[in-house]
C-alpha cells in the first residue's frame, strides 16, 4: 500500500501578519493537502482563510473516505459568508486543495493558490488560477511563462466569500502522482515549473531545495508564503 510521507511551512515574508492558511490531515487511508491565502491586506484575510481551512477541515473529520470536495467549498463559502453578515467586514480568501484515497485523487480550487501534482519529475496536473493574468494566457494574450511578469498578477476574477462563487474540481486516478505540492501565490510566483520537479530524497529536502530558490528570488516587502510538500512511499508488502 502506498503511505503519503508530508512536509510543510507557511511564512510572514516581508509582511505585518500571515493571512496564509494550511493544513495537512490524514485519516482512514485518507489525506487532505490544503493552502488559502486571505485575501485584503487586513486582518480579514486572515480570518478568511482560517475559516476556509477550519470549515474544510471539519467537511474530512466527518467522512474521510468520502468527502464531496465540490460540496466542502460550497461549505466553505456559505461559513465565509456567515461570517461577513455577522461582522459586517467582507472578507475574501482562495482555497486549493488535494484529497487521496486508495480510489482517487481529487483536486479543487478558487483563486490563484495552486496545487501540483508531479510523476516521475514532470508535472502532470496543476490547477489553473482565477485570475486576469491566467486569463490574458487562456486568450493567448501572453504565455504561460509570461504570467508572473504581468502587471496585475494578484488581480483574482474567482475567491470564496462571493455570493455565487463554484470550485474548480477534478478528479483522477489514485495513482496520477508520486508528489503533490500546494502553495500559496507568494510561493510559487518565485519558484518556476521546472525547478518544481527536481528530484529529492524527501519531502522535507524537497522544500528545502525550493525555500532556497525562493529565497534568492524574493524582494524584500514580498507576500506571505506557503507550501505543504508530500511524496508517496510504497510500502513493503
Amino acid at each position: 500500500e502506498m503511505v503519503w510521507l508530508f512536509d510543510s511551512y507557511t511564512d510572514v515574508g516581508g509582511r505585518d501578519n500571515n493571512e496564509d492558511a494550511y493544513c495537512v490531515l490524514t485519516r482512514d487511508d485518507a489525506c487532505l493537502f490544503a493552502v488559502a491565502d486571505g485575501l485584503g491586506g487586513c486582518k480579514c484575510g486572515e480570518v478568511a482563510s482560517a475559516l476556509a481551512v477550519q470549515t474544510l477541515k471539519a467537511h474530512f473529520l466527518e467522512s474521510p473516505l468520502t468527502l464531496d470536495m465540490g460540496q466542502a467549498f460550497a461549505a466553505v463559502n456559505a461559513a465565509i459568508l456567515a461570517q461577513q453578515t455577522e461582522t459586517g467586514i467582507v472578507m475574501k480568501t482562495t482555497l486549493t486543495a488535494v484529497y487521496c484515497t486508495p480510489e482517487k485523487t481529487v483536486v479543487a480550487n478558487v483563486g490563484d493558490s495552486r496545487s501540483y501534482l508531479i510523476r516521475n519529475d514532470r508535472i502532470v496536473f496543476q490547477t489553473v488560477d482565477h485570475s486576469v493574468a491566467q486569463m490574458a494566457v487562456l486568450a493567448g494574450e501572453i504565455t504561460a511563462d509570461e504570467l508572473r511578469q504581468y502587471p496585475k498578477l494578484n488581480l483574482l476574477t474567482r475567491a470564496l466569500g462571493r455570493e455565487t462563487v463554484k470550485a474548480d474540481v477534478t478528479e483522477l486516478p489514485a495513482d496520477v502522482c508520486d508528489r503533490i505540492l500546494v502553495c500559496s501565490d507568494g510561493f510559487w510566483e518565485y519558484v518556476y515549473e521546472n525547478e518544481l520537479v527536481q528530484p529529492a530524497a524527501s519531502p522535507a529536502a524537497w522544500l528545502t531545495a525550493l525555500r532556497t530558490v525562493h529565497a534568492q528570488r524574493i524582494p524584500s516587502r514580498n507576500d506571505n508564503h506557503t507550501a505543504v510538500a508530500a511524496m508517496r512511499r510504497r510500502e513493503k508488502e
